[in-house]
C-alpha cells in the first residue's frame, strides 16, 4: 500500500514493479520467488526498491523525451516546452513549495546525474567493455560542480562555508575547462589532418 508523506506518495518495491509492468517495461509482475531472488541479487530489499525507482525514473525520462519531440513536431515553441517542465514540481508534490524545497529537488536531480556519470566514469577507468564518449569524464566533473552549487543553494550554509565551497568548485571548473580545451585541440588537429 502506498504510504503518503509531506512530499507525496512513497511506493514500495511491489508498487514500483506494478508501475513498471503497467507501463510496459516489464512483461509481467515478479512472482514471490522471483522477487526474493531479485532482492538477494540486489543486496537487499531496499536496494532492489532503489533500483526499481531508478528504472521507473529512466522510463519517465524517456517519456519526457518522446513527449518533447512530439510537442516540437506539433509546432510548439521552445518556451512552451520548457514551461511544461514545471510539472516536475507537481509530480514531486512541490508545486506550492517555497524556492528552497524546489532547489532541493534540483539538487537531488543534479546529484542523480552526478552519480550516474560517476558510475560511467568508473566503468571507463576499470576498462569495462562499454563504449562511452570520452567527454563523459569531464561532464562528470561539471555535474559534480553543479550538484555542489545547488546543494549550497538548498542548504544556505554560513558565508565562510559557502565561500570555501564556491572557491573549490571554481577551481574544479577551471580544471574541467582546461580538460575541455585539450579535447577541443585534439579534435581541431584531427579535423586538419583529414
Amino acid at each position: 500500500m502506498v504510504q503518503h508523506t509531506d512530499t507525496g506518495p512513497v511506493a514500495d518495491t511491489t508498487e514500483l514493479l506494478t508501475a513498471l509492468t503497467q507501463l510496459g517495461l516489464l512483461t509481467r509482475p515478479f512472482t514471490p520467488e522471483e522477487l526474493a531472488d531479485e532482492e538477494k541479487n540486489a543486496g537487499g530489499a531496499e536496494l532492489l526498491r532503489l533500483r526499481m525507482a531508478h528504472a521507473l525514473a529512466g522510463l519517465a525520462e524517456m517519456q519526457v523525451m518522446h513527449a518533447a519531440v512530439a510537442a516540437g513536431e506539433a509546432g510548439h515553441e521552445g518556451t512552451a516546452r520548457i514551461l511544461a517542465g514545471d510539472y516536475l514540481y507537481e509530480g514531486a508534490n512541490l508545486e506550492h513549495a517555497d524556492g528552497g524545497a524546489q532547489t532541493a529537488l534540483l539538487y537531488l536531480l543534479a546529484q542523480r546525474l552526478n552519480d550516474l556519470l560517476t558510475s560511467r566514469t568508473a566503468a571507463i577507468r576499470r576498462g569495462d567493455d562499454i563504449v562511452l564518449p570520452r567527454l563523459v569524464m569531464p561532464a562528470w566533473g561539471i555535474a559534480a560542480s553543479l550538484s555542489t552549487v545547488l546543494d549550497l543553494a538548498a542548504k544556505d550554509p554560513d558565508h565562510s562555508v559557502q565561500a570555501q565551497k564556491l572557491r573549490e568548485t571554481a577551481s574544479q571548473l577551471h580544471g574541467m575547462a582546461e580538460v575541455l580545451e585539450e579535447f577541443a585541440d585534439r579534435h581541431e588537429n584531427a579535423a586538419r589532418d583529414h
